[in-house]
């Protein structure tokens, strides 16, 4: 195309339409990165800091948040049944139609005289591929899970890097944007003023100065925004491990194993270490919540010596939330959320070089923390950390090496002694 311009027009007129092209290009490539970096479910080296408290307690948005997964369960269930009831007698009346006897011509030329007819085909094969995958997914208990999860787990993943990218309030329910407390419900360090702030001076910034995850509170639990991520995306892909593992034929305890080593190699990897130099064992934490809960969308679970039946139950035909959840808006998920996923009680493991700067930056909050629990002391947090080691005594690839615990920075024996 080039050589062709400079011919006709010049190599000066050349080069400007090449590089506007160019340009255009760049513009394009930025907005399409953009776009795939907010609507990934996947989370990249998102941290949060709890060390740092808000001024005051946050309001409980728990049981928001389990309206939400409830509301959104619904309504996933509710198309399952639709396109498991509509689309078979669909299908049949679509391949009855005159152009489906011609092989779905799907090539559109623009030669064509008949470009409507064109267009009629492609419209006619996209919704025969449309049922033909719904019914192929909606077959089977895990194709129905990840139907869930793209219905609960998508708007998290959107909400959760507008709230870290930007700071902006996150919204991914709508009675959120109608409370009155909404400014309560979250909480975010300045650029300056949290424990990661200077942790990077090795690396020549930490990502946490450019995206931080808000402290929410979660049925008393401070945790960061991004366990909500790593619990219903992350949790997925646990579940997806889970599945290929039992498949090669292993039992469920050595398939969760298999899915948590998945879940730890990604931690150690691009998604903590590498990108930013910390191993969140909280969001480990959250990972393996978030496999029990698709675990336990369709058979039971134990957690903590406690019987949960499964959530989701199959009468006529029909999928619907089991009768003993259908009253449990407000504590549907509470039995996910524990101080695993609190970084403050269950510390990450970071590379040696940001002891330097984090420690001190932890110290410098300590009279914050006794002011606010004047009755915890070092033995308290130090019986903490030590039982979240496990997960309801799941070993769920907790690290404790180069943490920086509470009860070693904040209880600290005199000089001297």
């Amino acid at each position: 195309m080039t050589f062709k311009v400079s011919v006709f027009f010049g190599s000066g007129l050349s080069n400007l339409l090449s590089s506007r092209v160019q340009a255009v290009r760049l513009k394009w490539t930025v907005c399409c990165v953009f776009a795939s970096f907010v609507v990934t479910p996947l989370a990249v080296a998102w941290e949060t800091d709890q060390y740092t408290l808000p001024d005051k307690p946050l309001v409980d948005i728990g049981p928001d948040v389990s309206r939400y997964v409830l509301n959104n369960l619904n309504e996933a269930l509710a198309e399952v049944n639709k396109a498991l009831a509509e689309y078979p007698a669909e299908l049949q009346r679509l391949r009855q139609h005159p152009y489906a006897q011609r092989g779905y011509v799907l090539s559109f030329n623009p030669r064509y005289r008949h470009r409507a007819r064109a267009n009629d085909l492609l419209d006619l094969r996209r919704s025969v591929v449309k049922r033909e995958r719904a019914l192929e997914n909606f077959s089977s208990e895990p194709g129905i899970a990840v139907h869930i999860s793209a219905a609960i787990g998508r708007p998290i993943a959107v909400q959760e890097k507008i709230d870290g990218i930007f700071g902006l309030p996150t919204m991914f329910s709508p009675e959120w944007a109608e409370r009155a407390d909404f400014v309560d419900t979250y909480f975010r360090p300045s650029g300056t003023d949290h424990v990661y702030a200077l942790a990077g001076f090795h690396r020549g910034l930490h990502a946490a100065y450019f995206i931080l995850s808000s402290t929410i509170n979660v049925y008393g639990i401070e945790l960061g925004m991004d366990k909500l991520g790593h619990l219903f995306n992350e949790g997925l892909g646990y579940y997806e491990e889970y599945l290929q593992a039992i498949e090669a034929g292993l039992q469920p305890p050595q398939a969760v194993e298999k899915a948590i080593e998945w879940g730890v190699h990604s931690e150690a990897g691009r998604f903590g270490i590498y990108a930013s130099g910390v191993y969140s064992n909280g969001d480990l934490a959250a990972n393996i919540a978030g496999l029990h809960f698709y675990l336990n969308l369709f058979e039971p679970i134990q957690l903590a010596g406690t019987h949960h039946p499964a959530i989701i139950e199959k009468v006529g035909g029909r999928y619907r939330v089991a009768l003993p959840y259908r009253d449990q808006s407000g504590t549907f998920m509470q039995r996910f959320f524990s101080n695993h996923m609190n970084e403050a009680l269950n510390p990450s493991r970071l590379e040696a070089l940001q002891f330097l700067v984090i420690g001190p930056a932890i110290e410098s909050r300590c009279k914050q923390w006794l002011k606010r629990w004047p009755d915890r002391g070092s033995d308290w947090y130090a019986a903490e950390r030590q039982r979240l080691q496990r997960w309801y005594g799941i070993d769920y690839g907790h690290d404790s090496n180069n943490t920086s615990p509470l009860d070693k920075l904040c209880f600290k024996e005199p000089a001297g002694k």
